[in-house]
């Protein structure tokens, strides 16, 4: 039997790429905020906002840094989800679900002098402290 963990989301950089040099290589992470508009059943229009960690590792998060893309960003970044356990610096013991990128892939224009232009329509919803522990 085969099994498959596949994700593939399209959305807004939440902050700019963190790019770290770990005894393994270097590894990039930001979140990415995914908005879905839709409409309650009395018409009323409404939006909801999830946020993704993602992870990019070795060659892929050195690209990322030499890109210098910014919060606002759009991407498609497509990987596989991973779950992982951590103990705070005070022994709080915390779970989190992280996407592990594969593919990345920026959505958003250039500018006339050739780096990227954050959009304009990128969520307003921003991530509170406690949901990005990186």
């Amino acid at each position: 039997m085969a099994y498959l963990n596949r994700i593939e989301i399209i959305g807004h950089l939440g902050h700019s790429p963190k790019v770290l040099t770990t005894q393994y290589g270097k590894k990039a992470t930001f979140s990415v905020a995914v908005t879905k508009r839709f409409k309650t059943n009395d018409g009323e229009p409404k939006e909801r906002t999830d946020w993704f960690n993602v992870v990019f590792k070795g060659k892929m998060a050195e690209t990322i840094e030499r890109l210098n893309i910014e919060k606002g960003t759009c991407v498609f970044v497509g990987g596989e989800m991973t779950f992982r356990n951590y103990e705070t610096d005070a022994g709080e013991k915390k779970s989190i679900c992280e996407l592990i990128g594969e593919n990345l892939q920026i959505l958003s224009p250039r500018r006339s002098d050739g780096s990227i232009q954050p959009t304009a329509n990128a969520p307003t919803a921003i991530a509170g402290e406690d949901e990005l522990p990186f």
